[in-house]
């Protein structure tokens, strides 16, 4: 008989995957979540921030780009360590991508 990570005996069985694996995934799930908070609070900024009568000298586009920036970062850096191992490398491409052609839309947005 093969024991288990609490010395459980497993009768013909394989040993179960160390619960330490699964409390990482849930830690980074709940960093990602918290951080999506200020992104989204940023972004909310940043879109009221198109009314000229709301923000005339702009300070709402400012403050919401710097209060968006760190909440993006840690929430990019956080969500694939939420993943399980085979996805983590096609999410880093997709989210990559996706963070290009958002820049480059900002950036259009912003010239106009």
């Amino acid at each position: 008989m093969s024991q288990g990570d609490y010395g459980q005996p497993y009768p013909g069985g394989p040993v179960a995957a160390p619960p330490r694996l699964a409390t990482g995934r849930i830690v980074a799930t709940v960093i990602a979540v918290l951080a999506a908070v200020p992104l989204a609070l940023g972004a909310a900024m940043l879109l009221i921030s198109t009314d000229a009568d709301r923000d005339m000298h702009g300070y709402l586009r400012i403050l919401g780009f710097f209060v968006m920036v760190p909440g993006l970062l840690v929430f990019v850096a956080a969500l694939p360590l939420a993943l399980p191992p085979r996805l983590r490398l096609p999410y880093v491409v997709l989210l990559g991508l996706l963070l290009v052609v958002l820049a480059f839309c900002y950036l259009l947005w912003v010239r106009r």
